[in-house]
């Protein structure tokens, strides 16, 4: 896997995009905000989530969803949980199967009370227990900062937890597997 998209270009969305732009992937943010996309696009920041932060020059911005869903061969959400259904339903009719799932989401659905990996496998069509979940005490500017921090990935699926570790562990971003996404 070379390319990542990240849904969405928030703090830890820039966070996750740089640590996996760190590790070599070509990377590709979507973003509502043409002004956003802009910022990234040009200057190399993004000022408003991430202050002070100079980004990879692997890292891009689109405010095209179809072009964002259709670019990664990973798919990183990390939309807040009050929109995590709207992005991925907006998004569905562009992912593949083939492409990996991961989410970086705190929280439950409000409505449903649904965990976040439960709505996008809702919504994106995909089998329960495929979707990928990122979760560990962390922040985001510490991210920015390469201060250490350690993180896990999990899974029901051993293969795709390992998958999503490998793109994401190095030096500082250190990556554990699990199987118990609850």
């Amino acid at each position: 896997m070379k390319k990542a998209t990240v849904f969405v270009a928030g703090s830890w969305g820039t966070a996750l995009a740089s640590v996996l732009a760190d590790n070599g992937l070509d990377v590709l943010m979507w973003t509502r905000g043409a002004e956003q996309a802009a910022e990234i696009n040009e200057r190399r920041s993004n000022a408003k989530y991430v202050p002070g932060a100079r980004l990879s020059e692997r890292i891009r911005a689109t405010t095209d969803l179809g072009r964002a869903a259709d670019f990664g061969d990973v798919l990183l959400f990390a939309a807040p949980s009050s929109a995590m259904r709207a992005v991925a339903r907006e998004a569905s009719s562009r992912i593949r199967p083939e492409q990996l799932v991961i989410h970086a989401t705190k929280g439950f659905e409000a409505d449903t009370l649904m965990r976040m990996s439960s709505v996008l496998e809702e919504e994106l069509g995909r089998e329960a227990g495929s979707v990928v979940v990122l979760s560990g005490p962390s922040h985001a500017e510490e991210v920015m900062a390469k201060q250490p921090t350690t993180v896990v990935v999990a899974s029901q699926r051993a293969e795709l937890a390992a998958a999503a570790q490998d793109l994401l562990i190095n030096s500082v971003f250190r990556v554990y597997t699990n199987s118990d996404v609850a």
